[in-house]
């Protein structure tokens, strides 16, 4: 028993996580919202909706790596059927977004006054009510 070490006593492997550069990007056209997390190696896209179609993605691939937010290796993305080329992976998950029944602040103060707008008409209709007796 002296030669095994004990559970508590192996201690794990320092690892560093890899921290992705990220990129967002808005296309209202579509009601598209497009993340793009840059691993050196690999390239994950997560789109908020598949608008998107097979033509675009590698357009929309091989303009991020002419401008610089990916490794240039990407313009040549997908790399004449070699299965060597630089990794992609496009995923539709709309959990890293906000959700989309979430209201902006304008829907917000849309519905705020909406409800101040409902609440002054019923003050008003009972108070003429009262008054007045117009509903008697």
């Amino acid at each position: 028993m002296t030669g095994s070490p004990l559970p508590d006593q192996i201690f794990p492997m320092k690892t560093t996580l890899v921290q992705p550069r990220t990129f967002e990007f808005a296309f209202p056209h579509l009601a598209t919202h497009v993340r793009v997390e840059d691993y050196g190696h690999s390239v994950e896209i997560l789109a908020t909706r598949d608008t998107f179609s097979i033509p675009r993605k590698i357009a929309f691939i091989r303009a991020l790596a002419a401008e610089g937010f990916i490794d240039d290796s990407f313009q040549r993305f997908p790399s004449g059927g070699a299965t060597a080329g630089p990794a992609v992976h496009w995923l539709v998950d709309f959990s890293w977004r906000e959700s989309p029944a979430t209201p902006t602040g304008r829907a917000r103060l849309r519905k705020k006054m909406l409800l101040l707008l409902g609440l002054f008409l019923l003050w008003a209709t009972l108070l003429a009510d009262l008054c007045l007796g117009v509903f008697r």
